[in-house]
């Protein structure tokens, strides 16, 4: 069950005017994680017939690529319509992110949720940046206040990108 609070955000895509295979990512911050049993807790919701997916993927600093940790594909949950619990093992890492990738289908009829992220208690999650800084792409960080400067602080300017919007 979704933990239902009064505050928070959740995440969503849709498939419709998606051309086949489109995705949408979500990354998080860059981090480490010192326990070899830490787990990342979400709940996701799928509905219609052309959602294709889920993956959840742990891109490290050093490896090419990333390394797919869980995923569920959209054609099993098509009539679920229900909110599911998902329980990645995400292990020890250095330096690393983590991506959710939704797949739409090849159709208009899906919808993919993302709700109530969480690491177990004992992770050990170190951030990267603080809160009062900008995560670059690279695993740099800059301060909060150069975002959006008309500079590009960060190597892959992504500091700039979709400002005003």
């Amino acid at each position: 069950m979704v933990l239902q609070l009064c505050t928070g955000h959740y995440m969503y895509i849709e498939s419709a005017s998606q051309i086949n295979a489109t995705t949408a990512i979500l990354e998080g911050p860059w981090m480490t994680t010192d326990n070899p049993e830490c787990t990342l807790v979400f709940y996701y919701h799928m509905n219609g017939r052309n959602i294709g997916g889920l993956n959840v993927k742990a891109n490290e600093v050093g490896i090419a690529g990333s390394v797919p940790l869980w995923s569920v594909n959209g054609k099993d949950n098509a009539t679920v319509n229900l909110w599911q619990q998902a329980i990645v093992d995400v292990g020890q890492r250095s330096l690393f992110r983590i991506e959710f990738e939704g797949v739409a289908g090849d159709g208009y009829q899906g919808d993919l949720a993302l709700d109530d992220i969480e690491w177990n208690s004992n992770c050990g999650i170190k951030k990267l940046c603080r809160d009062d800084q900008y995560n670059c792409k690279a695993p740099q960080c800059i301060p909060k206040y150069l975002n959006c400067n008309f500079y590009k602080d960060c190597p892959s300017g992504c500091d700039e990108n979709y400002c005003g919007m």
